[in-house]
């Protein structure tokens, strides 16, 4: 917000939200009502809520709004609430990658069959790696595939300097970490400064980036009162038959 002048955000959940619910009434024309479920997060919360604006814009009813605190493992009463509303649809909200995946096992393991998806990223790998192959179906989510042809370069760098490097299996939040950085040095190189207050001002008015999902650009003034979020585009994969099939990526705009 305006009062924070040298705070820039680099990883936007919103600008998710629209696109992932439209993949939704366009690939599951039969759904009419969604159950929304995420962790007790501030942040997730206000996507949550956010979702659920963008679902009724669409025709979709909400019928059940559940969360649960930080640290569950045990999802089974809240699906067991969720299968009871009868609905058509899960949004899995966000929060802990690992989490996400556990809640979609026990939906699967109480007999819901229905779509599942999340706006976040950074679970697909997971999924993956920790679903049983008759289970991993019918999700989707704003997330990359590494091993896709579809991936610029850099990702393919970053991934193998963790992996070569440190020994560490590819997370997204590596690569979030490491955009964040770089988009920071491209704005010193702008400012030619390093004088916090002419990075800043030097930032917020430049009209491109470049990250290692693509060329962004400076957004946030109408939403937050100032233009400092970098609008980056995003991916979009789906899970099917236990394969993850790269959907394309997205330039979106700020909610």
């Amino acid at each position: 917000n305006p009062d924070l002048p040298y705070t820039f955000k680099t990883t936007s959940g919103l600008t998710c939200v629209a696109p992932t619910f439209n993949f939704l009434v366009e690939n599951y024309p039969e759904v009419e009502t969604v159950a929304m479920i995420g962790i007790e997060e501030p942040s997730v919360l206000a996507a949550m809520e956010y979702s659920k604006g963008v679902a009724e814009a669409l025709g979709l009813e909400v019928v059940l709004t559940e969360t649960f605190p930080f640290g569950t493992e045990d999802f089974y009463p809240v699906w067991t609430k969720v299968i009871a509303a009868n609905v058509d649809a899960v949004n899995l909200g966000g929060g802990v990658p690992a989490m996400g995946v556990s809640l979609f096992k026990q939906g699967r393991e109480l007999g819901f069959t229905g779509p599942m998806f999340a706006a976040g990223g950074g679970i697909m790998p997971l999924m993956v790696q920790m679903l049983p192959p008759e289970f991993a179906t019918d999700f989707f989510c704003a997330d990359i595939d590494d091993e896709s042809p579809e991936m610029p370069p850099i990702i393919a760098e970053i991934v193998g300097i963790m992996e070569d490097r440190y020994g560490k299996e590819f997370l997204l939040d590596h690569i979030f970490g490491w955009n964040a950085l770089w988009v920071l040095a491209q704005a010193i190189e702008e400012a030619q400064s390093l004088d916090p207050t002419e990075v800043a001002q030097s930032w917020e008015n430049m009209e491109s980036l470049e990250t290692a999902f693509g060329t962004a650009y400076m957004g946030g003034l109408e939403t937050y009162g100032i233009n400092h979020e970098v609008v980056r585009p995003f991916g979009f994969s789906q899970l099917m038959n236990g394969e993850v099939e790269f959907i394309k990526w997205i330039l979106p705009e700020l909610p």
